[in-house]
Protein backbone atom coordinates (compact mmCIF):
# COMPACT_ATOMS: atom_id res chain seq x y z
CA UNK A 1 0.00 0.00 0.00
CA UNK A 2 3.06 2.19 0.00
CA UNK A 3 2.69 3.11 -3.65
CA UNK A 4 1.37 5.97 -5.71
CA UNK A 5 0.18 3.55 -8.39
CA UNK A 6 -3.49 2.54 -8.50
CA UNK A 7 -4.20 -0.45 -6.25
CA UNK A 8 -6.91 -3.02 -6.94
CA UNK A 9 -7.87 -5.18 -3.95
CA UNK A 10 -9.79 -8.41 -4.48
CA UNK A 11 -10.87 -9.62 -1.05
CA UNK A 12 -11.89 -13.25 -0.80
CA UNK A 13 -12.84 -15.17 2.31
CA UNK A 14 -15.55 -17.23 3.95
CA UNK A 15 -19.02 -15.67 3.63
CA UNK A 16 -19.33 -15.10 7.40
CA UNK A 17 -16.10 -13.10 7.40
CA UNK A 18 -16.90 -11.28 4.14
CA UNK A 19 -20.28 -10.12 5.46
CA UNK A 20 -18.94 -9.15 8.90
CA UNK A 21 -19.63 -5.50 9.67
CA UNK A 22 -16.00 -4.82 10.63
CA UNK A 23 -14.70 -6.23 7.34
CA UNK A 24 -17.31 -4.24 5.39
CA UNK A 25 -16.29 -1.05 7.26
CA UNK A 26 -12.61 -1.69 6.49
CA UNK A 27 -13.39 -2.24 2.81
CA UNK A 28 -15.27 1.07 2.84
CA UNK A 29 -12.31 2.80 4.52
CA UNK A 30 -9.92 1.56 1.86
CA UNK A 31 -12.31 2.64 -0.89
CA UNK A 32 -12.67 6.09 0.65
CA UNK A 33 -8.87 6.40 0.64
CA UNK A 34 -8.68 5.76 -3.09
CA UNK A 35 -8.08 2.03 -3.27
CA UNK A 36 -10.09 0.22 -5.92
CA UNK A 37 -12.09 -2.68 -4.55
CA UNK A 38 -13.45 -5.55 -6.60
CA UNK A 39 -16.44 -7.26 -5.06
CA UNK A 40 -16.09 -10.97 -4.47
CA UNK A 41 -18.06 -13.45 -6.54
CA UNK A 42 -20.45 -15.99 -5.09
CA UNK A 43 -20.18 -19.74 -5.40
CA UNK A 44 -18.40 -22.66 -3.81
CA UNK A 45 -15.69 -21.46 -1.42
CA UNK A 46 -12.48 -23.17 -0.32
CA UNK A 47 -14.26 -24.32 2.85
CA UNK A 48 -16.83 -26.10 0.60
CA UNK A 49 -19.69 -23.84 1.65
CA UNK A 50 -21.62 -21.72 -0.87
CA UNK A 51 -21.92 -17.95 -0.73
CA UNK A 52 -20.30 -14.57 -1.29
CA UNK A 53 -16.56 -14.29 -0.81
CA UNK A 54 -15.21 -16.28 -3.72
CA UNK A 55 -12.22 -14.86 -5.59
CA UNK A 56 -13.33 -13.78 -9.07
CA UNK A 57 -11.84 -15.55 -12.08
CA UNK A 58 -8.36 -14.26 -12.91
CA UNK A 59 -9.45 -13.00 -16.33
CA UNK A 60 -12.05 -10.76 -14.64
CA UNK A 61 -9.49 -9.44 -12.16
CA UNK A 62 -7.10 -8.60 -14.99
CA UNK A 63 -9.90 -6.92 -16.94
CA UNK A 64 -10.97 -4.90 -13.91
CA UNK A 65 -7.42 -3.76 -13.25
CA UNK A 66 -6.64 -2.55 -16.74
CA UNK A 67 -5.74 1.13 -16.92
CA UNK A 68 -6.60 3.17 -20.01
CA UNK A 69 -4.41 5.87 -21.56
CA UNK A 70 -5.96 8.53 -19.28
CA UNK A 71 -4.83 6.63 -16.18
CA UNK A 72 -8.38 5.51 -15.36
CA UNK A 73 -9.50 1.98 -14.69
CA UNK A 74 -11.10 0.56 -17.78
CA UNK A 75 -12.63 -2.51 -16.13
CA UNK A 76 -16.18 -3.32 -17.11
CA UNK A 77 -17.41 -5.61 -14.31
CA UNK A 78 -19.66 -4.90 -11.36
CA UNK A 79 -18.14 -7.65 -9.20
CA UNK A 80 -20.94 -10.15 -9.70
CA UNK A 81 -19.53 -11.80 -12.77
CA UNK A 82 -21.58 -9.53 -15.01
CA UNK A 83 -20.31 -6.74 -17.16
CA UNK A 84 -21.28 -3.24 -16.16
CA UNK A 85 -23.98 -1.65 -18.27
CA UNK A 86 -22.17 1.70 -18.33
CA UNK A 87 -18.86 2.13 -20.21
Amino acid sequence: MATKAPVLICPSMNTNMYENVIVRENIQKLTSRGYHMMEADSGELACKSEGAGRLPELSYIVEEGEIDSDGKRSGRRNGSGNRRSDP
